[in-house]
């Protein structure tokens, strides 16, 4: 993503997916705290990487 000159991505949490295979259920409240919970742990991992935006001024700050 990177390399193609991605800035921003958005994150979904939650939803209408339903992917047994992988134990996900996007309208199971456990299932999106757990996924939420991995991305903000990508970002804690790589903070030289990412910034968390969760709103309009940390878009600015950036």
């Amino acid at each position: 993503m990177k390399k193609g000159g991605v800035v921003v991505e958005v994150f979904q949490v939650g939803g209408d997916f339903f992917l047994p295979e992988a134990g996900l259920n996007g309208s199971d409240t456990l299932t999106s705290l757990k996924i939420l919970e991995c991305n903000l742990a990508q970002i804690r991992n790589n903070l030289k990487e990412f910034d968390l935006i969760l709103d309009s001024h940390d878009l600015e700050t950036v």
